[in-house]
């Protein structure tokens, strides 16, 4: 039954005051926590800002100027794409594959708080070498992937690519130069997944897409070709490697640059495999 004082608070009964007290309490408990649920919001989301990125090598020490280099590179990521600032939004693979496109050597990236509000500390995986050309005055790189790059933070890579062919390297195109660079950085790693080591590879005098291979434990060289997917090669000069043994050949050079037969110099006459 309402008491006719309820209108008035100050009037209000012992039973009606304490019903007053609970209502007024629920909306003073329900304010506050949606107070504190906003601010644990902002500052969840100052937490994910990122205002500036602080890069480290992934298990390599990078110099200050490749350092600042991908500094600047992620910072014109974030400019071009500003929701990403949010760091639980950003998209890493994309981000790699915008910093590839001017550092091929980056593999992957991973992404954390540094500590400093607004920081995030970046942590940069590169690429491994197999193989080097010396072009121009500068060193190139290629890893088992046929990806060829330009900056190596790792040791000089045991195969450096002979080139006896003649021709001045200011007159091969540069899209000519790493299509060889990849084909070479294949060939080494399709031939480590079978288990064979490459020693070494050689440009032969007067060409510029033969490749003479040699490998570890073969006393033979082979003949490749870039006209011919790296792959193939190796799976014939493997298949040729393991017939060669069994009959105890004794061979100058084998030629796989043809698909479906190999020809073979031994004691000086040139026959073939089909």
């Amino acid at each position: 039954i309402t008491s006719p004082n309820e209108a008035n608070a100050a009037l209000l009964s012992p039973r009606a005051h304490v019903h007053h007290l609970n209502q007024l309490r629920r909306r003073l408990l329900f304010y506050s926590i949606m107070v504190l649920a906003a601010i644990l919001g902002v500052l969840f989301l100052l937490s994910q800002l990122v205002s500036s990125v602080q890069v480290a090598g992934n298990g390599v020490v990078l110099p200050s100027d490749i350092k600042s280099a991908y500094e600047k590179r992620i910072d014109s990521y974030l400019g071009s794409r500003p929701i990403e600032r949010l760091r639980f939004l950003l998209n890493e693979s994309q981000l790699v594959g915008y910093i590839q496109e001017k550092h091929p050597e980056v593999t992957a990236v991973t992404t954390e708080p540094s500590g400093k509000l607004g920081e995030m500390s970046v942590g940069v995986s590169l690429r491994r070498p197999t193989a080097r050309w010396a072009m121009n005055g500068e060193n190139m790189f290629v890893d088992k992937n046929g990806i060829v790059f330009g900056y190596n933070a790792f040791s000089p890579p045991s195969i450096s690519i002979v080139d006896n062919s003649g021709v001045p390297t200011a007159g091969i195109e540069s899209v000519a130069s790493s299509s060889f660079l990849a084909f070479v950085g294949r060939v080494v790693g399709d031939a480590s997944e079978r288990g064979y080591t490459v020693k070494s590879a050689t440009i032969p005098a007067f060409s510029i897409r033969e490749l003479d291979i040699r490998l570890k434990g073969v006393p033979y060289r082979f003949k490749m070709t870039t006209d011919r997917p790296a792959g193939e090669q190796v799976e014939d000069m493997a298949r040729i490697t393991q017939y060669i043994r069994r009959h105890h050949m004794s061979l100058t050079y084998v030629d796989v640059r043809i698909k479906g037969k190999a020809y073979y110099r031994e004691k000086g006459l040139l026959s073939s495999f089909e």
